[in-house]
Parts: C-alpha cells; sequence; structure tokens
C-alpha cells in the first residue's frame, strides 16, 4: 500500500466558543461532541460562525485512533492544513510527514508554513495536508478560529503544486463520495448559528426556496475555481458595479476587492464617505435603517446582503451613514475580480458542484419545520 493511502476524514459536531489569541503552539478551547460519523453522500457536518471572523467552524477526525480538529471550511483554497501543535499528537501509525518546510500565503497576505504530511487513515487516497509549524496573521482583523482548514476548492489553485491536493475532488475521483459529486452550505439566520451545515454530496431541499439557478466557473488567469462572471452589486436599487468576476470563498468573512475596484465602487455611491482610514460609509436610508446592497449575476435573482455587511450606525459630519463591511483585499487580482465571502453566504443556499463545474445559488429557507 502506498503513502497517503486510504485517509478517511470523519466529522462531527462543533461548538465554538469564541475567537481568542493564540500562536501555533496553542489549541483553540472547543467544545465538540461524540456524535461522529463518515463521510458519506448526503452526510451533514453542522458548523458555527460565531465571534468576529463569522467563518464557518467544523470537527474533522484524521487518524486511528481519531484525532478531532476543529477548521474552518474553506472554499477558496485547495490546501488543507492543521496546526502541528493539534496534529502532533496523532498516534496513528500510518502518519508520515516529509523533511523540508513548505510556505503557504494567502490573498489577505496572512501566511502558513510546515511540513507536508500524508495519513494512511484518510479516504482520500495520496491526500496532502500541510502540518502548520508557524501561522502568520498577515492582515487577518481577527484571530484564526480553530485549529486549521479543510480546503474544498479545484486543485488548480494549489499552491502546494505536484502534490495531491483539492480534498473534494479527490474524494469525487476516486468515489469516496458518490454522485452527486457537490456539496452545499446552509447558513442559520443571524443571531442563531445552531442549524448551519455543510453537506458532503448532495444538497437539502427542505434548506432552499424554488430551483437553484446555474452559474459555470471561470478560469481566472489558468486556475479554475469557485468563481463566477457576471456579477453585479446594486445599493438602492442602483446597478454600481456590473460584469465582476467573483470567487465564493467560506474562508473569507466579507466582500473584498482591489483598491481601483474599491475607489470605483464607492464614488458611484451617492454621499459614501470615508469613516476612517480603511473604512467607508454609505448614508442611511431616510428612516435612518439601512440602505438596500443586493448581488445578483447574469442578470438572474437578487441577493439581499444588506444586514451582513452593514452593521454600525455612525454620524459623519452629522450625516447619519452605515459602516460598510465592502473592504479593500491588498493583492495582485485583477480589478474586476471579487471575493464574496459569508456575507453573500449567509443570504444564499449555495451548491458546489465538481461533477458540473458550476455553482448553483437558491433563496435560502429558514422555516426549519417543513419544506417550501
Amino acid at each position: 500500500m502506498a503513502l497517503g493511502d486510504i485517509l478517511i476524514f470523519i466529522l462531527s459536531v462543533l461548538a465554538y466558543a469564541r475567537p481568542v489569541e493564540r500562536d501555533a503552539g496553542q489549541s483553540s478551547p472547543l467544545r465538540r461532541t461524540s456524535n461522529l460519523a463518515r463521510v458519506a453522500t448526503g452526510h451533514k457536518v453542522p458548523f458555527t460562525y460565531e465571534g468576529y471572523s463569522l467563518l464557518p467552524v467544523g470537527t474533522i477526525q484524521v487518524g486511528t485512533p481519531a484525532l478531532d480538529i476543529a477548521v474552518i471550511f474553506s472554499t477558496g483554497s485547495a490546501d488543507s492544513w492543521v496546526l502541528d501543535s493539534v496534529y502532533s499528537r496523532s498516534q496513528s501509525l500510518g502518519k508520515h510527514c516529509k523533511d523540508g518546510v513548505y510556505k503557504l500565503q494567502f490573498g489577505d497576505r496572512s501566511g502558513i508554513q510546515g511540513h507536508i504530511c500524508t495519513d494512511t487513515d484518510i479516504a482520500v487516497h495520496e491526500q496532502a495536508l500541510l502540518s502548520a509549524t508557524n501561522v502568520d496573521k498577515g492582515t487577518w482583523r481577527m484571530d484564526i478560529p480553530g485549529d486549521g482548514m479543510l480546503a474544498l476548492s479545484s486543485p488548480s489553485v494549489s499552491r502546494l503544486k505536484g502534490r495531491p491536493v483539492g480534498y473534494f475532488w479527490n474524494a469525487v475521483e476516486q468515489k469516496a463520495v458518490t454522485t452527486p459529486g457537490e456539496f452545499s452550505f446552509y447558513f442559520a439566520p443571524r443571531g442563531s448559528t445552531a442549524g448551519s451545515e455543510l453537506q458532503i454530496g448532495g444538497r437539502d431541499p427542505s434548506k432552499y426556496i424554488g430551483e437553484p439557478e446555474k452559474h459555470l466557473t471561470a478560469f481566472v488567469g489558468e486556475e479554475r475555481s469557485w468563481t463566477i462572471p457576471g456579477g453585479s452589486i446594486y445599493v438602492d436599487g442602483k446597478a454600481v458595479v456590473q460584469d465582476i468576476v467573483t470567487t465564493i470563498d467560506s474562508a473569507a468573512n466579507y466582500i473584498y476587492c482591489s483598491l481601483g475596484a474599491l475607489t470605483f465602487f464607492y464614488r458611484r455611491v451617492p454621499g459614501a464617505c470615508v469613516i476612517k482610514p480603511g473604512v467607508w460609509g454609505i448614508p442611511c436610508a431616510k428612516d435612518g435603517g439601512r440602505p438596500s446592497i443586493e448581488v445578483s449575476w447574469d442578470n438572474m435573482s437578487k441577493f439581499d446582503i444588506s444586514e451582513f455587511i452593514l452593521y454600525s450606525r455612525v454620524t459623519v459630519d452629522g450625516e447619519c451613514v452605515w459602516e460598510s463591511e465592502i473592504m479593500l483585499l491588498k493583492d495582485d487580482r485583477a480589478a474586476n475580480h471579487w471575493n464574496f465571502g459569508t456575507a453573500f453566504m449567509r443570504a444564499a443556499y449555495t451548491i458546489f458542484s465538481v461533477d458540473q463545474r458550476v455553482i448553483l445559488l437558491a433563496k435560502p429557507n429558514h422555516d426549519h419545520g417543513q419544506s417550501p
């Protein structure tokens, strides 16, 4: 049997207490349950997204005997990683780590470095993950929740070139997850994260309304990830930007773009102003409430993200404005390439299809008691 054969991720419930300050030598204080289940088609993985980060965090188990690891579920990366201080506790006989230090850097300038490892107790053959000895938070404004990341994007976006990455892609190809080759996210309503779930293999029609609209993913340079073209952002019903390319990234919390795109956006919003360096404000509605901010693709359904992107109401030069979380991402992306994080995903039921290379979107159904 080759190194890294038969690696089985077993997932369970995580109740994430709160984000705390720590470095790579400390483990996050998590409350876990013993409700464990194998990854299989239709399996639902509960997650929470509390605290400032608003990122989906759930629990995987690696190795035999099983080791609980709390991870961010990321559709923006193909490279899975765990803190070395946590993974080093694994007593799995199938664990193998290579010599040498490898580095990963993400779009927000945060980064990690560590050793490439495989484990003969993972259900995806030769699946690699980085055992991180150092975590650099870069420009993140919050503590990184959990103890690592389960990467759900295409191997084409991997920074560990030439190594077996892209967990879900590999799972589909090796039939560890059978048809349909898709996974889906449901975010519970604001104020209660109970019921939020990642479904591995398939979707739950009781969690969305109507027929999901289909959007073909696109290449960005030589990379094809969970990115779709034809996006628009509307403020109070008026299209402010159009024909943008958007990566749907569950490991980002808000909406991000380049400096040029950010400046263009706010200049087209009447009354928008700078509240403080790096933070813009959008004028209040006439009643002092939030203005309407919606997004759509290909002139199809509009998804209202106002309550997830406008948090604080303040007064600037005597005028009422809402602090906006449409923010700068410091990387080399094209001016029309945006990152839509959980601020968007909380307003939609999102389905990511490896089989069809599409993202499907629907309005979420928050009535858990009955199907739409």
